[in-house]
């Protein structure tokens, strides 16, 4: 472990503590659960069946964590058999090394973090609210000849990904049709639903902390009766968003004493 980037964290971390817990009630799904390690070495001898028998100057340079928690838990008398543990394994000569093998650690160890509120983007709720948001077109405002509609972005970078889909044209009267003022993801509904609900307070405390408020509260309404949401409850979400915005624009142009108009788009 010499190469890697952390000493073990115990299990104290919820990382650690799903290993633990899928080693102890499901270890027969460790193997689909867990990201696996990356491991480097300076050669490596097989056998006639093409079987790895020896590793030279083994280095676990991603995975350090999981390594560790199959460790102690096998310490402890967890019973690991049935664990299987994926592994990308990377044979270096030792020229060169000192140079590589960071970077293999960096590289393994840079991914996009993805948050709670990624995971709840599938619920049921937002694929809803995301087809009704395809649907309902808002009132046309004065001086305008057509309709537009509200962008619900369930999945973080979706707007974008339609809006570039098409040619030039196409990203055009996409825009027409969803201006980029008019879109909201589930952070922004959320935010806007803790605090007309009463609890600004719980809106306050980190973006995840306010989404788990948020879907603790959505939840046991969905399970009660779905058909709540919605026509009525989408527009509902909209008419929060144009106040908590326009609102939003109108404080600070008294904070700041600045000439801020709001964006009043029904």
């Amino acid at each position: 472990l010499e190469a890697n980037v952390r000493s073990f964290l115990q299990f104290r971390s919820n990382v650690n503590k799903g290993i633990r817990n899928t080693l102890l009630n499901s270890p027969d799904m460790f193997f689909a659960y867990n990201n696996g390690i990356t491991i480097t070495a300076s050669s490596c001898e097989q056998n006639s069946q093409g079987n790895i028998i020896s590793l030279t100057n083994l280095q676990i340079v991603n995975g350090g964590q999981t390594t560790a928690a199959l460790f102690h838990a096998l310490k402890n008398g967890v019973n690991l058999e049935g664990v299987f543990v994926q592994t990308k394994l990377s044979i270096l000569d030792d020229i060169g090394d000192e140079d590589i093998i960071p970077n293999i650690s960096k590289f393994a160890n840079m991914q996009n973090k993805i948050n709670d509120s990624d995971f709840f983007s599938n619920h049921p709720f937002h694929r809803k609210m995301e087809k009704k948001s395809r649907q309902i077109s808002a009132p046309i405002v004065s001086g305008q000849i057509r309709a537009t509609k509200w962008f619900y972005e369930r999945s973080r970078g979706s707007y974008n990904n339609e809006k570039k889909k098409g040619t030039k044209g196409d990203e055009k009267a996409f825009l027409l049709e969803y201006p980029a003022h008019q879109k909201m993801d589930k952070l922004s509904v959320a935010k806007t639903a803790v605090i007309f609900d009463g609890d600004p307070h719980h809106a306050v405390k980190g973006q995840q902390i306010m989404f788990k408020h948020f879907a603790g509260n959505i939840q046991p309404r969905w399970e009660k009766n779905q058909f709540n949401f919605n026509d009525n409850f989408f527009m509902e979400i909209v008419a929060k968003q144009i106040l908590f915005r326009d609102g939003r624009m109108i404080v600070l142009k008294q904070v700041s004493g600045q000439s801020i108009q709001p964006v009043l788009a029904y």
